[in-house]
């Protein structure tokens, strides 16, 4: 016998050896739940609970602006690392302008991981921002960083493609 008719029979046999349980439970008139329960509602929590206050945990305050500030540091993190995947695929496209369309790979793979960069720097920014309604002064200096960076991304591109232009 060869191996896969043995493993369809033992497979058959899992499958008899269940079903035959399966009877077994129903003729005891056990019941088996179809899924799995829902976890009671939280509403005895929220009454529980007094809606918390700045004034009354001025910690929890702290908490939130330093949270917002690390992940105001966390945007302009990204968008220093998407600055510098832009200029990596700059380079590797102008590296492999001679080169056939299977080495420009590399380039595209960096812009990819750029805009990746980009959008992680912008949903860090509208976290921290969310954080701290506010604005906390780290986060505000964060956004005109960020801002700051995508001005200088376009004012840049702007220059390349006058230059290509003028090359051509």
């Amino acid at each position: 016998m060869n191996r896969f008719a043995a493993e369809l029979r033992a497979y058959n046999e899992a499958v008899q050896r269940k079903k035959a349980r399966s009877e077994a439970r129903r003729a005891a008139g056990v019941r088996l739940p179809s899924r799995a329960p829902e976890p009671p509602p939280l509403a005895f929590l929220a009454a529980a609970w007094p809606p918390a206050a700045d004034s009354t945990l001025p910690a929890a305050s702290a908490a939130r602006t330093a949270a917002a500030e690390a992940t105001a540091a966390a945007a302009v993190a990204f968008a220093g690392a998407a600055m510098g995947h832009e200029a990596a695929a700059e380079a590797a496209h102008a590296a492999a302008a001679t080169q056939p369309a299977s080495a420009q790979a590399a380039a595209g793979e960096e812009w990819l991981r750029a805009g990746a960069a980009w959008r992680k720097a912008f949903e860090s920014l509208e976290a921290a921002q969310r954080a701290h309604p506010g604005g906390a002064g780290a986060v505000q200096g964060a956004a005109a960083e960020v801002e700051a960076a995508q001005r200088f991304k376009h004012k840049l591109r702007g220059l390349c493609s006058r230059a290509a232009e003028g090359l051509q």
